[in-house]
């Protein structure tokens, strides 16, 4: 075992571990699945998309076959960035604007709030 909880032979956590990621936004603990229960699972309407901001862990693959020795979580996506709830209000309102056609693409990314430079 590493230091960080990895298994030395896979690379990966073993199985039956807890997630031991925190949410970039509110330090909340993550799920395997990059998910926060605090922030980003608890105080929204069903209606509303869910928030994934930390890095996706799967044991299985989309197909259900085994990744690796399939006793393991492995890193299958990310690192993904994470966005506050004024953030993702803010880029609704330019995706509205989009479909208004008031913005063109790239007028609508430069100003994407958290947007990584290329």
């Amino acid at each position: 075992m590493l230091p960080d909880g990895r298994c030395s032979a896979t690379g990966g956590y073993p199985l039956g571990t807890v997630c031991p990621f925190v949410c970039d936004v509110c330090r909340g603990p993550l799920d395997w699945s990059g998910g926060c229960f605090r922030c980003c699972f608890g105080r929204r309407s069903s209606n509303d998309p869910k928030r994934f901001p930390g890095d996706r862990h799967d044991v299985y693959d989309d197909d259900g076959k085994p990744i690796g020795d399939g006793q393991h979580w492995v890193r299958t996506d990310g690192p993904r960035l994470a966005i506050t709830p004024e953030q993702e209000q803010q880029a609704r309102a330019l995706v509205r604007q989009l479909a208004a056609g008031v913005l063109e693409v790239g007028q609508a990314l430069e100003q994407m709030p958290g947007r990584r430079p290329p």
